[in-house]
C-alpha cells in the first residue's frame, strides 16, 4: 500500500504512526548532523527535542516547540537556583529534589510546560561550576531541535491543523450516521445491535476536532467551529431517540404511515451524512426531501387519534428527527460555503 493510499483512505491511525515515525528520524538524524557539524555540545537534549516537537498536525508542532523552549528556559532557571542554594555532594540530591517538586508543581497547572523537567534535572545533577554553560549550552541544542523539528513538519509529508481538524469531523460524521441508522431503526421498533462503540467514537472525533481547531494558528477556523457546533447538535435529536426507546419498544406501534417515513428519513438522511464525511456534499433535493419527510411525519402525529402517552412520545419524535434535519440544513450550507 503506497502512502498516498495510507494518506487519503486508510485509517489515520496507521498513517499517523508512519507519518510520525517518519517525520521523528528525519528530525532526529538532521539534528545531530547540524550539532556535530558546528560542533555544539548537549546533542542528546537537542535530538530529544527535535523528535518531541513533532506532532500530528503543523499548528501543534508550533504550539509545542514554543512551549518546550519557554519550558527549558523555566527549568534552567529552577536548576541553577537549586544549585547555588545547595552545595556540591549530598545537597546534589536536595537541588534534584526541589527541582522536581518546583517543576511538576508548576506542570499541574502548565501540562505543556513539563519538558522544562528535562533541563532542571541536567543543572541539579551539575556543578555550580560550570551551571551557567550547561544552562546556556542545553538551551541552544533546545532552541536548534525545535527549529530542526519545526522544519522537518513543514516539508516532510505535512498536515496542517486545518484538514486534520476536518478530518475529525468526517470521522464523527460517519460514526453519527451509525448511530442514527440504529435510533432510528429501533423506534420504527427493529431490532438492533449494540452500537456504543460507534457513540464513543461520535464523541471522541468530535473532541478531537474541537481540539485541533484550537490550534490553528495562521488559518480562519470560524467555519470549522461551526461544523462542529452543527455536529454536535446530532447529539441532542439522538439523546431523545434514545429516550424515547427506552420507554418504549416501539414508537410506531403498528401505523403503517409513521413506519414508512420513519424508514425514508432514515435512508435520506444516512445518504446524506455519509456523503458529506466523503467529502462529496449533498444534493439540495435529497435535503428537501429530508425536511417534506419531517413534516409529513408532524402532520401525521398532529392529526391522529391515539393514546396521550404515545401522542408524547412521538411529538418527541418529530423533534429528536427536526433537530437531525437542522443540523443537515446548517451543515449542508457550511460545506457549500467552504
Amino acid at each position: 500500500m503506497s502512502i498516498e493510499i495510507i494518506s487519503r483512505h486508510g485509517d489515520y491511525r496507521y498513517r499517523d504512526a508512519i507519518r510520525l515515525s517518519l517525520q521523528s528520524a528525519v528530525a532526529a538524524a538532521l539534528t545531530f548532523s547540524v550539532m556535530q557539524s558546528l560542533g555544539l555540545n548537549e546533542k542528546f537534549v537537542g535530538v530529544l527535542s527535535a523528535a518531541l516537537v513533532v506532532q500530528p498536525s503543523l499548528g501543534t508542532a508550533l504550539g509545542a516547540g514554543g512551549e518546550r523552549f519557554i519550558a527549558t528556559l523555566v527549568g534552567c532557571i529552577v536548576g541553577i537556583l537549586c544549585m547555588f542554594m545547595l552545595p556540591d555532594g549530598y545537597g546534589t540530591a536536595g537541588a534534584l529534589a526541589i527541582s522536581m517538586l518546583v517543576m511538576n508543581g508548576i506542570a499541574a497547572f502548565r501540562p505543556e510546560w513539563r519538558y522544562g523537567v528535562v533541563a532542571a534535572v541536567a543543572l541539579a545533577l551539575g556543578s555550580d561550576a560550570d551551571v551557567i554553560q550547561t544552562a546556556l549550552e542545553r538551551s541552544i541544542a533546545i532552541g536548534a531541535g525545535v527549529v530542526m523539528g519545526i522544519l522537518v513538519s513543514l516539508i516532510v509529508w505535512p498536515e496542517r491543523s486545518v484538514t486534520r481538524a476536518g478530518m475529525h469531523i468526517q470521522h464523527a460524521l460517519r460514526a453519527a450516521a451509525d448511530l442514527l441508522e440504529s435510533r432510528v431503526s429501533r423506534t420504527n421498533g427493529e431490532e438492533t445491535e449494540d452500537d456504543d462503540e460507534a457513540g464513543r467514537r461520535f464523541l471522541k472525533e468530535l473532541s478531537s476536532a474541537r481540539e485541533t481547531t484550537g490550534q490553528i494558528r495562521i488559518a480562519d477556523n470560524e467555519t470549522l467551529k461551526k461544523k462542529i457546533d452543527a455536529v454536535e447538535r446530532f447529539q441532542h435529536g439522538i439523546t431523545v431517540l434514545d429516550r424515547i426507546a427506552e420507554q418504549s419498544d416501539n414508537v410506531v406501534g403498528g401505523q403503517e404511515s409513521i413506519a414508512e417515513e420513519l424508514e425514508e428519513f432514515r435512508s435520506l438522511s444516512s445518504t446524506i451524512i455519509r456523503r458529506l464525511a466523503s467529502g462529496d456534499g449533498g444534493s439540495r433535493e435529497e435535503q428537501e426531501s429530508l425536511g417534506h419527510c419531517v413534516e409529513k411525519l408532524r402532520d401525521i402525529v398532529s392529526t391522529e387519534s391515539s393514546p396521550a402517552e404515545s401522542h408524547v412520545r412521538r411529538n418527541a419524535l418529530v423533534y429528536a428527527l427536526d433537530e437531525v434535519q437542522s443540523s443537515l440544513d446548517r451543515l449542508l450550507d457550511l460545506y457549500a460555503e467552504s
